[in-house]
């Protein structure tokens, strides 16, 4: 019995550690015009970090990266006009909870 139960640990301890992923992957597509803007990832504990950041290309965008643990962390997209210093009053942002695995957003931008 106790053989068993040890076999039994060993192989939900190997296929919980297959499930858990080591980096994350977020990936989304938006309506609207908004290629070229940059899609930033923020880490919202204090003081902000900034965790990814990519172009928005053919209305679709990629990032990806690692986070030891689970942050709560803000998306920002910067709408302000090329040639500008970038302004908080021109960026559309949320916050979600990021933790490594494949994360997928849709969106309008209008």
């Amino acid at each position: 019995m106790k053989t068993i139960l040890i076999l039994l640990f060993c192989v939900l301890a190997t296929s919980l550690c297959q499930a858990q992923s080591t980096s994350f992957r977020v990936t989304g597509s938006l309506q609207g015009d908004c290629n070229g803007m940059t899609i930033k990832l923020e880490d919202l504990n204090y003081p902000p970090k900034a965790i990814a950041s990519a172009v928005i290309k053919d209305n679709r965008f990629e990032l990806t990266g690692y986070v030891p643990t689970p942050v709560l962390c803000r998306w920002i997209i910067d709408q302000t006009p090329k040639g500008k210093k970038s302004a908080e009053e021109n960026w559309l942002s949320g916050t979600f909870y990021l933790e490594n695995s494949d994360i997928t957003f849709e969106g309008d931008i209008n």
